[in-house]
């Protein structure tokens, strides 16, 4: 993160780690839409989106910590999150219905603001799925974008409204 960081000490411009973050994750996005396409982003947002709801409602989650053993880890229900991510984005990938839609990327900006609705949403959760005692010391632009009660609303609800009024 230094490193990043010394580029814009180079041209004299004085960023907080967080600032860095949040520009790091927004520079992220952009490549990572343009890569992926929009049709594979959405794909994975509707794996985060069902992922979030087993994680957050499913009782079996509780019933394998017990069975495992594993309530006093303070990361399992993040760790429980991507497991699932991973599973229903495997379930959907392989679908012949899905797999179907994945085929046109879009156009490039479409995809870069799903890439980004998915980052902001996956960070968002990441920072909701953690014990308070972890997420306490987050302070400045990352507590108001990622966790904050009004901007979580953003992250969960936005990309909805996006997809909506595409259409697709």
């Amino acid at each position: 993160m230094h490193g990043f960081l010394a580029v814009f000490d180079a041209f004299g411009i004085q960023l907080s780690w967080d600032i860095g973050i949040v520009i790091g994750l927004f520079l992220a996005s952009i490549i990572y839409g343009i890569t992926v396409g929009r049709d594979r982003a959405v794909l994975i947002l509707l794996s985060t989106y069902i992922a979030l709801a087993v994680v957050t409602n499913a009782p079996i989650v509780s019933f394998l910590n017990r069975s495992l053993n594993t309530q006093g880890n303070p990361t399992i229900q993040l760790v429980w999150f991507l497991g699932v991510f991973l599973l229903v984005f495997f379930l959907l990938w392989k679908s012949h219905m899905l797999r179907g839609m994945a085929t046109n990327d879009g156009t490039w900006w479409e995809a870069t603001l799903f890439s980004l609705f998915q980052i902001g949403l996956a960070t968002s959760i990441a920072f909701f799925l953690l014990p308070t005692e972890m997420t306490d010391p987050v302070q400045g632009i990352l507590r108001q974008l990622f966790l904050d009660t009004n901007t979580r609303s953003f992250w969960l609800i936005t990309p909805i409204i996006f997809l909506a009024w595409l259409g697709r």
